[in-house]
């Protein structure tokens, strides 16, 4: 029994308030802000800073022709190494072959099988370089709006030879927090949480040190 003026015990005992922990909504703030980098490489409506050849791939073929959000430095130079594989090597085969089929005798069907080959081995070149025109061209949009530019500049690429380079610039410049505001973030349904496709490790990617790969 406590005295008049005096306040007794708490009818419960004390419990601090739980907070939810920070981030559980899709799409989570990632590492690396005030830029707001993707959290998970299965994240592909933000850049993943810092993202390596085999996430950066994944992420260019998934995004194949989608030229809104942003991507990272290491997204667009990991992207351009492998387009530059992919257009020299049939170049390649064909040069072989080319030598391969001087050194065989001359003769009608010889000859007939080479312009074969030869047509066959150009479809190839033309498909490869048609088929990775347009995600190559989506990636270097996410990357200009990264850096807080729009994308009409890539009507540089028509001027020749300088638009390239200029654009070769525009590449290696650094992120801007700006560039937030060519995200298209949806706001998630209350009580959702992010978790990788089935099979997928999850966890998150990155530090925020990478936020300016």
């Amino acid at each position: 029994m406590s005295h008049l003026g005096t306040p007794g015990p708490p009818p419960y005992p004390y419990a601090p308030p739980s907070i939810p922990p920070p981030f559980v909504g899709f799409p989570a703030p990632g590492p690396g802000e005030p830029f707001n980098g993707a959290a998970h490489p299965f994240d592909t409506i933000r850049p993943l800073y810092g993202a390596t050849f085999v996430q950066s791939i994944r992420r260019f073929f998934v995004s194949y022709a989608r030229f809104s959000g942003r991507a990272s430095r290491s997204e667009f130079w990991w992207s351009f190494l492998l387009c530059g594989l992919l257009r020299v090597i049939p170049f390649l085969l064909l040069g072989v072959f080319a030598i391969v089929s001087e050194s065989l005798p001359t003769s009608s069907v010889n000859a007939s099988a080479e312009r074969s080959l030869a047509l066959a081995g150009g479809l190839v070149v033309l498909a490869v370089h048609l088929g990775l025109l347009l995600p190559q061209l989506a990636v270097a949009a996410r990357r200009l709006h990264d850096g807080d530019f729009s994308a009409l500049l890539l009507l540089l690429l028509l001027i020749p030879w300088i638009g390239v380079i200029i654009i070769g610039v525009f590449m290696l410049l650094e992120p801007k927090p700006s560039g937030r505001r060519f995200d298209r973030d949806p706001m998630p349904a209350p009580g959702t949480v992010w978790s990788p496709p089935l099979g997928q490790p999850g966890g998150w990617n990155g530090a925020a040190s990478d936020a300016r790969r």
